[in-house]
């Protein structure tokens, strides 16, 4: 097994603690290090997923981020050589709490993965205190960490996500216990704040057990107050940090992607659900999904299998397999044992993508100012034009970047470009591509490109209408970035509706 080169970066104590254990066993840091990350997988790989450990800093996010981004938070940066594998296999059993992704991601939705696997490993091994963390247990169960999380949360819900979980609407549930919480610096400053409440001092014991059940009464209620309390006269927030900046954005986004999880979820409850697919309107964004005349789903249900026939069919990506609680489907077909023909080139085109993501770019409908366009080029040997029609789309483009240019000719002054800007913008006018992808960075509106429309309803309308296979896996990566535009438009206005909602009349 091949080694490769990383590095984690862990705070001076740990490091010490490292060393120390190092010296101990009269090994390399590097060998303690990889002793210790075997252990470290072998333990948490034998414990439900809740019970797992995590190292009191990864929760907490200590130390904290610095103000100036770039500038060091104190912590070392130590390399090692470990098995390919071992890195994401120890990082795979480490806290990723509710908002934080996978793996690398913008600053406070980042997880540590590996900082935590080792920081717990040493821990464990050899117990220690960070500094500015002491009273704290430096060890404990996920499961105390979600606790802590999710009373967090609640002490820090936004006036959108009040309005959700006051309100009873479907998305409160996922909102409140689901992957698609807001962080940020203040929510962790609370977080810290209630950690030292609650995990320091005589009562330290009884919360670390609350924290643990998170069921009993005491819980709840603490859970309930919290989500109700009104300009922080919660006993427990009376002292917390006050929030720097105003979060009401961040909590309409993950308003809008609590919803957004149930539209998908609905997508798939449509399709395994008895009875003829009608149109089906997913919000947000707000779009209606309609099936083809005669696209069915095969449907099956907990304790029914699918055909060897079907196995294969999904298996050989000719058609998809949407499950949905117990129910599952095989969608489309178009006769009985016949999946849609040309189906797999959207599949394929869609590569990465979930199976309800797949379904929803198929029928998503084009609207007119998403029609998709067509490079002239492409449309010209598509025949979707003629060469004279072709000859024309390129010269209106060289026309519009030209004139763009000599709108932007004050640049020279400084007044709108810089004197840079202007003549990379002006060296790029015979390259439309290039034009294209400066004036987009330099938020310069147009479409420099020679194309056409592509007057289609949707990807399933243009399979319906018999296009190609190489058409088809056009059309599906361009309505692929349509769909990921119209999203971000979608969670952006959600942002703003967030700030709407914190001038509104409070919920309570």
């Amino acid at each position: 097994m091949g080694q490769r080169q990383t590095s984690v970066r862990i705070s001076p104590d740990a490091l010490n603690a490292l060393e120390s254990l190092a010296a101990a066993r009269g090994a390399s840091r590097e060998q303690c290090v990889r002793d210790l990350l075997d252990q470290y997988i072998c333990a948490q790989a034998s414990r439900p997923s809740e019970q797992r450990l995590t190292h009191i800093s990864t929760v907490l996010r200590f130390p904290p981020a610095p103000a100036i981004p770039g500038a060091s938070d104190g912590r070392v940066r130590l390399a090692v050589r470990l098995d390919d594998g071992v890195a994401t296999w120890a990082g795979s059993f480490a806290l990723r709490l509710p908002g934080q992704g996978a793996a690398r991601g913008p600053r406070d939705y980042s997880p540590r993965p590996l900082t935590d696997a080792l920081t717990t490993a040493i821990a464990t091994t050899v117990p220690f205190v960070d500094g500015g963390l002491e009273g704290l247990p430096q060890v404990v169960e996920q499961r105390v960490a979600l606790g802590l999380w999710r009373l967090t949360v609640a002490a820090t819900l936004t006036a959108a996500e009040q309005h959700v979980i006051y309100g009873g609407r479907d998305a409160a549930t996922v909102l409140s216990d689901e992957h698609v919480a807001w962080h940020g610096t203040w929510r962790l400053d609370v977080m810290r704040h209630l950690a030292r409440l609650l995990l320091t001092g005589p009562d330290a014991s009884a919360n670390l057990q609350m924290l643990r059940d998170q069921t009993d009464a005491e819980f709840v209620r603490h859970r309930y107050d919290l989500e109700r309390t009104d300009d922080f006269d919660h006993p427990w927030l009376r002292r917390a940090p006050l929030p720097a900046s105003d979060a009401s954005g961040r909590g309409g986004a993950a308003v809008w992607r609590a919803e957004r999880k149930l539209g998908l979820s609905d997508i798939a409850r449509w399709l395994t659900t008895p009875g003829p697919p009608s149109t089906l309107h997913v919000r947000p964004p707000g779009w209606d999904l309609c099936p083809p005349a005669g696209w069915e789903p095969h449907r099956g249900s907990h304790g029914m299998r699918p055909t060897e026939v079907e196995v294969h069919l999904v298996r050989t990506g000719r058609v998809l397999r949407i499950t949905h609680g117990s129910r599952w489907a095989l969608w489309p077909f178009a006769d009985v044992d016949k999946p849609v023909p040309a189906f797999d080139a959207v599949i394929a085109g869609a590569m990465t993508l979930q199976p309800t993501d797949v379904v929803e770019l198929a029928l998503m409908p084009t609207k007119e100012t998403r029609m998709p366009r067509v490079p002239a080029g492409l449309a010209l040997d598509w025949g979707f034009i003629s060469e004279l029609e072709h000859d024309r789309l390129v010269a209106d483009a060289a026309q519009r970047r030209r004139a763009a240019l000599n709108r932007t000719r004050r640049g020279r002054s400084g007044s709108r470009l810089s004197s840079s800007n202007w003549r990379a913008l002006e060296t790029a006018v015979d390259d439309p591509g290039r034009f294209t992808r400066l004036a987009r960075r330099l938020n310069i509106k147009g479409i420099f490109v020679p194309c056409v429309k592509w007057r289609v309803g949707s990807v399933a309308e243009a399979l319906e209408a018999g296009a190609t296979e190489s058409q088809l896996r056009w059309l599906v990566g361009t309505m692929r970035e349509v769909r990921t535009l119209e999203l971000e438009v979608s969670m952006q206005q959600a942002w703003h509706e967030g700030f709407r909602a914190a001038r509104a009349v409070p919920p309570i």
